[in-house]
């Protein structure tokens, strides 16, 4: 999936911080609503349903910060990464490092990547640190509070941009930036030989940002 952004006009704040403070996301008009791309040294909240975009966006944010040659870490709460789709959109595997937990129970598993986020900010050198809790159940269970602003201290100062993906938003104000994805419509084409039912080609959906230096959203066209 290569997502397409089309333009929505936005009263745009001026920017104050410089270009190395943030993360491009490889998508130019969510970049300026976000008065620069994804902040280093703080979180980045983006949350949606399934089929919402959120994949997509992932991955231009990841093959963003592959051309940019910064290395990537990939926190797998639910072992759903699929190495050969990340590859096929230019993600370079060379360049990630992906964790993967295994834990039983949803609520271990959580906990266990949170822990693991957390080291991985300690050892410093990453550019994007993505924390992927996209639970497939779509309910994710609770997090302690506690977890989520020790990350926030152990993210802040660095040169890391912390990128939480959730099915819903976090409750708690540890993340700086809150995008929410919300699908507005498929795009639905023509049927393979021997199929009844018509293929899904595309997800048009929107990005909000709901919590940031203003709000506003852009428009997202997801070509499967």
């Amino acid at each position: 999936m290569k997502p397409a952004l089309h333009p929505v006009s936005l009263p745009l704040p001026a920017r104050t911080e410089s270009p190395h403070d943030f993360l491009r996301t490889g998508v130019e008009t969510l970049d300026q609503l976000l008065s620069g791309g994804l902040p280093r040294g703080k979180i980045t909240e983006i949350s949606g349903d399934p089929s919402s975009g959120r994949t997509s966006l992932l991955l231009c944010i990841l093959t963003e910060a592959s051309h940019q040659r910064e290395s990537l870490a990939y926190v797998d709460a639910f072992d759903m990464l699929d190495p050969a789709s990340f590859q096929r959109s230019g993600v370079d595997l060379d360049r990630l490092l992906w964790i993967r937990c295994r834990n039983e129970g949803e609520r271990d598993r959580v906990n266990q990547s949170i822990k693991a986020a957390d080291i991985v900010t300690r050892s410093g050198g990453f550019g994007v640190l993505i924390l992927d809790l996209g639970i497939p159940r779509n309910t994710l269970p609770p997090i302690s509070t506690r977890l989520w602003f020790r990350l926030q201290r152990t993210i802040r100062g660095t040169s890391t941009s912390l990128v939480v993906i959730t099915p819903r938003q976090n409750p708690t104000g540890a993340s700086t930036l809150r995008l929410e994805l919300e699908r507005c419509k498929s795009d639905w084409g023509g049927k393979l030989s021997g199929m009844r039912q018509p293929l899904l080609e595309g997800i048009h959906s929107h990005a909000t940002l709901t919590r940031g230096p203003h709000h506003g959203r852009v428009a997202l066209h997801c070509r499967l």
